[in-house]
């Protein structure tokens, strides 16, 4: 009879981890020696290994290369849509900054160490629960922004960039224990920076005109 260690040895590279998940069951108590020593000869038998490997038809195969082929392609779709959408976006916020409507300019940021992330980022409901807002009173505009809708008060991925008319309102609020939240207000007409300030975990950000 085969002893333990030699089926272990004969078994194939790519069962390793069964081999190893049975050891730890049979540890634990939950399947006898015997049964694991049964379960490790079976995945020796050739006829077993061709009955595993008999799922994969060439049928099978096939439609796991069309799906692949198609998961790519609606990748490709996705992308490019999100390319115009963002040029429809650079084109509408370029339109307003020269209009001269908006003399000013929001540039709403979300920081972990060296590497930015969404601004919604700041805003996600933390460990306890609690999500925070962005509250805008841009002239006679005025909207509180949660994280899931925070994308429209401004243009841009991680970098959201509002237009601000000559009066404005901004407060808002950090939920992030590990990253900063940051604001700063430009000049439209220079990039100036007349405003800036960051906020840590449940710091407030208020800012007015």
């Amino acid at each position: 009879m085969d002893s333990y260690k030699s089926l272990i040895h004969k078994i194939e590279p790519s069962q390793t981890l069964w081999v190893y998940l049975l050891t730890m069951i049979m540890a634990t108590g939950c399947v006898s020696e015997p049964v694991a020593w049964e379960q490790m000869k079976q995945m020796n038998n050739p006829s077993y290994i061709d009955h595993v490997g008999a799922s994969e038809t060439p049928e099978s195969i096939e439609s796991t290369r069309k799906k692949q082929k198609q998961d790519e392609e609606n990748k490709k779709v996705a992308l490019a849509n999100q390319i115009y959408q963002q040029k429809l976006a650079e084109e509408e916020y370029n339109k307003k900054i020269k209009s001269g409507k908006y003399p000013f300019i929001a540039v709403l940021t979300c920081t972990l160490g060296v590497s930015t992330q969404p601004p919604q980022f700041c805003f996600y409901p933390n460990d306890f629960g609690f999500a925070t807002t962005f509250e805008l009173q841009n002239g006679s505009f005025y909207k509180m922004y949660q994280y899931i809708d925070l994308d429209q008060a401004g243009y841009g991925n991680y970098i959201l960039m509002i237009p601000l008319e000559n009066s404005f309102k901004i407060t808002t609020q950090n939920s992030n224990n590990y990253a900063l939240l940051n604001l700063k207000i430009k000049d439209s007409s220079t990039g100036k920076i007349i405003f800036e300030k960051s906020a840590g975990y449940y710091g407030i950000i208020s800012v007015k005109n």
